[in-house]
């Protein structure tokens, strides 16, 4: 099983905040299917580094990890083996 700080068996969910139930879901994902969809909104800059880590220990060969992001982050695109950016175009 995974170790996440501040995370214990007596530990509720909903007493958990930001990074650290994020991670809580990650994991939970992750122990079934090496697929997965995620953001990082909530997250300080400390979590997002430790989100990407996960994501890089836990996805497997076979498998594959989506960002969903709305801002211009050139460290989601230096972390990602692809990096595809999907836009709205503008209307006038």
């Amino acid at each position: 099983m995974y170790e996440v700080d501040h995370i214990q068996p007596h530990t509720r969910i909903s007493t958990l905040y930001g990074s650290p139930q994020k991670w809580l879901s990650l994991y939970s994902t992750l122990s079934h299917s090496s697929l997965v969809v995620f953001d990082l909104l909530g997250q300080d800059p400390v979590g997002v580094l430790k989100t990407y880590a996960i994501i890089k220990e836990c996805i497997q060969p076979n498998g594959a990890a989506i960002l969903l992001d709305n801002f211009d982050d050139p460290e989601a695109e230096s972390q990602c083996s692809q990096y595809l950016r999907i836009g709205r175009q503008s209307q006038l």
